[in-house]
Formats: structure tokens, C-alpha cells, sequence
């Protein structure tokens, strides 16, 4: 009987939950031979995902930026982990620079809104013509280490509706639209912003 309540359930959900999130402006440039970019993340989280998070689940936040410019494209993917103990009330962001200790949930809002800056060596990026650049942001939570590997074995197990039902109401990452183009201006040794 379990069991049969379990797959009504997962034939309910929906194939994926619809993006909540948003990236606003992006803006680009150099610092000494760093690409330095700033996608303004309006809305981090989706409903599901915050209220996943604020249950003590990590989740994550996946920046993808497209950098182009004629001849030649670059895609650069960074993650962004966000911890909240429950028990200590405070919530722990893993930047691509290093962990910080983050107070409340608004403080973490303003983290991705504002604060957010993703780098990129010089030498990453050749020729000394502009960049355009485009960002888009997903969600999704985080597995333990091994999880992964359990639920692809568990999914090659699972044949016939069962599988289907499974995998469909398996978490899935959802990413926003691109946002607008942006330029990373033509790199001129010794300039800053």
C-alpha cells in the first residue's frame, strides 16, 4: 500500500519545478589581468529550493557565463554552495574564493545580489579584442558525496513505469534565461576599472 501512495505521489509532481530565479544586469572588467564579472542575482533561489535550504539541506547555485567575440566562444561554469545550520541559526556560502560566514538569510540576498563577483585570468581569454558575455543561473540541491552514485544505480534497477516515475520526480537543476549581453572592454595592460 506504501508503495502505491509513494508512485501517486511522484506521478503528481511536476516534471520540474518552473524557475523562480533571476540575473539582472551583468557587468565586466579588468583588474590588473583579471576578468572580474558581476551578474546581479535578483532571486538566488526558487520557492522549493530556499525552503529546502532553510530545512538544513545545502543547496546550489550554478552561475554559467558565455564569453564570445568573433572566432571564438567560452563557457565558464562556477557553483556557488549555500549551507544553513539550523541548530546555530546561520547560514555558510561557499564561494569559488573560499567559504564565508553568512549571519541571516537576508544578508545571503544581498550576497548574490550585489556582492557577487566571478574571476578569470587573462590568459583564459586571448586575443586583444572586447568580450561580450552572457550569464544565466541554476539551482539545485546539493548531494551528498556517494548519493549520486546510489540514485544512478537505483535508476538502472528500476525498469518499466516505476523508473519512469522515479526519474521524473528525481530533482532536476533548472536554469534561467540568458540576460542581457554585456562587454567586457579590449584589455589594456596596467588599467583597472
Amino acid at each position: 500500500m506504501m508503495i502505491g501512495a509513494w508512485l501517486a505521489l511522484l506521478a503528481l509532481m511536476p516534471e520540474s519545478a518552473p524557475a523562480q530565479i533571476h540575473v539582472g544586469k551583468v557587468e565586466a572588467w579588468w583588474e590588473d589581468t583579471l576578468a572580474v564579472i558581476r551578474p546581479e542575482i535578483l532571486e538566488p533561489f526558487s520557492e522549493p529550493t530556499r525552503l529546502t535550504l532553510q530545512s538544513g539541506l545545502p543547496v546550489a547555485v550554478d552561475i554559467e557565463v558565455r564569453l564570445f567575440r568573433t572566432g571564438y566562444a567560452k563557457t565558464i561554469r562556477r557553483r556557488i554552495e549555500v549551507q544553513y545550520n539550523v541548530w546555530q541559526d546561520r547560514y555558510r556560502v561557499i564561494t569559488p574564493i573560499g567559504p564565508l560566514a553568512v549571519k541571516d538569510y537576508p544578508t545571503v540576498l544581498t550576497l548574490f545580489r550585489r556582492d557577487l563577483i566571478l574571476t578569470l585570468p587573462r590568459r583564459e581569454l586571448p586575443g586583444d579584442s572586447p568580450w561580450f558575455l552572457k550569464v544565466r543561473v541554476g539551482e539545485r540541491r546539493v548531494l551528498g558525496k556517494g548519493d549520486d552514485d546510489r540514485l544512478s544505480a537505483m535508476e538502472r534497477e528500476l525498469s518499466g513505469l516505476v523508473g519512469w516515475l522515479f526519474r521524473r520526480g528525481r530533482a532536476k537543476e533548472s536554469y534561467t534565461d540568458w540576460s542581457r549581453l554585456a562587454e567586457l572592454p579590449k584589455y589594456r595592460k596596467g588599467e583597472g576599472r
